[in-house]
């Protein structure tokens, strides 16, 4: 019997209504046994968006590590958090891996997991929006595809399976090994891990590119060196990195800004939005970019003409 013609219309998805979040950025300090994390809470929508919906920091892989998430579509997200943080509990219960250690987890595991479950989830995504209809899971689609369909229809499923993705979802993974030193991963479930340990930071998000122009400038002009500056260095360096992201479109104000050190007394520190507004209003005054309008109306005005 052939099968069904390939058209109907599924309900539009969070990624095709803009459900879309911004700018994550991760540094390291202290000589690698801090890190910074900050991201702004606003989640953007096709024709509006809302401040302080989401927090896009969020503890993982037992305790010692946060996950930060940024693409077209938030949805996915917890799904895959939560099955990442179920293949970690398996490979600890395969391993008796000793309770006190299941705080610390090798980062490999970590990224491994994620990594893991991203696939999982766009495995998932794949059945249920285009084999599913067909009556084809992933399993009997690879060994019966071929011999229940037609080369035309299967040629137009393998074109919808190829269509699928996660809305450009991308974790930035932060966290401590076993001997204290952070790490920064970003998982993307296309391509390998990327580490991004040696440069020290990291943002992913729309407000990517200027948040790691902002902090890239700082480091070439010597005003710090990530993995080695202080704490309260890289803080500034940060927030106002994520200050001018604040030019891409999507990226709110609301700020939410925390460091991280491994378990232990003050192992978390949340800087409070009264304190980033303090930045903000020292880095406009003093730090944000100037625009000279006396030297622009008087000597270059002289000089170009």
């Amino acid at each position: 019997m052939p099968l069904p013609r390939l058209h109907y219309d599924p309900k539009p998805t969070p990624a095709e209504l803009g459900l879309r979040v911004t700018v994550c950025i991760a540094a390291l300090a202290e000589h690698d046994k801090c890190i910074v994390a900050v991201s702004d809470n606003k989640v953007g929508f096709t024709d509006f968006s809302a401040e302080n919906l989401a927090i896009k920091n969020i503890p993982f892989g037992g305790g010692d590590w946060t996950a930060m998430c940024a693409g077209n579509d938030i949805s996915h997200a917890d799904p895959i958090l939560d099955h990442a943080s179920d293949l970690l509990r398996e490979g600890w219960a395969k391993q008796k891996t000793p309770k006190r250690r299941r705080h610390t987890p090798d980062p490999r595991a970590v990224i491994d997991a994620l990594d893991n479950a991203l696939n999982w989830r766009l495995q998932r995504e794949i059945e249920t929006s285009v084999l599913r209809p067909f009556g084809f899971t992933a399993e009997t689609f690879r060994r019966q595809g071929r011999q229940q369909c037609t080369e035309t229809q299967h040629a137009a499923l393998c074109a919808k399976i190829n269509q699928v993705d996660l809305g450009g979802l991308v974790f930035l993974l932060a966290g401590f090994d076993q001997r204290g030193i952070g790490h920064i991963w970003s998982v993307n479930g296309v391509s390998a891990p990327h580490n991004y340990d040696r440069s020290g930071m990291f943002a992913v998000g729309s407000g990517a590119w200027p948040a790691l122009n902002t902090m890239a400038f700082h480091a070439d002009a010597g005003h710090l060196r990530f993995r080695h500056s202080s704490v309260e260095s890289v803080v500034y360096c940060a927030l106002t990195a994520k200050f001018m992201a604040e030019s891409a479109s999507d990226v709110g104000k609301s700020t939410f800004a925390v460091v991280l050190r491994k378990k232990g007394d003050k192992a978390t520190q949340f800087v409070k939005e009264p304190e980033v507004a303090v930045v903000r209003e020292r880095w406009k005054n003093e730090g944000a970019p100037r625009f000279p309008t006396a030297f622009i109306v008087t000597e270059l005005g002289s000089l170009i003409k």
